[in-house]
């Protein structure tokens, strides 16, 4: 019972190395399902998971599982067995990390957002209102000294609708 590595290629030249014991007949199937779907679950779990680390983790656990289970998987079609076990476990992932935080009732704020629709009617109406008065009329006092409503606005960065 020597352990024999196996290395199965990685998409950018490393090697995912996977140390297996070959004791009969049962485990030179493996082996070889091993061999050959490993490069396979591993391309399909990054492509699942988004992270090598992850995919790698992945492919272990389905390799373990797999073996488990390994006279049903084989008596089927193995690639499809592992590559369901796959799946099974990255959506369990998905399961365990989604976390969904909810209020209760009386958490919840109970005054709305204030409207201000209002206060922009309003301030409409006004430069509206202004825009028709006379230049001589429109002359303000801002602390004693005497400034136009078009310079008044415009220091204050509003825009009238005519030039």
């Amino acid at each position: 019972m020597n352990p024999e590595p196996v290395g199965l290629p990685m998409t950018d030249g490393d090697e995912l190395r996977v140390d297996r014991d070959v004791v009969g007949d049962r485990d030179e199937e493996f082996a070889a399902f091993v061999d050959a779907a490993g490069p396979y679950l591993l391309h399909t779990a990054e492509l699942l998971s988004g992270d090598r680390a992850r995919a790698q983790d992945l492919v272990q656990t389905t390799f373990e599982r797999t073996y488990r289970s390994w006279s049903k998987a084989r008596d089927g079609d193995p690639w499809a067995y592992a590559r369901h076990i796959l799946v099974n476990l990255r959506i369990d992932g998905w399961r365990r990390t989604r976390r969904e935080l909810l209020a209760a009732q009386g958490d919840l704020p109970n005054q709305m957002a204030p409207d201000h629709a209002a206060a922009v009617t309003a301030r409409s109406t006004v430069v509206r209102a202004l825009a028709r008065l006379p230049v001589a009329q429109r002359r303000v006092h801002v602390s004693g000294n005497p400034v136009t409503i078009h310079g008044f606005l415009e220091s204050n960065g509003i825009a009238l609708p005519y030039g």
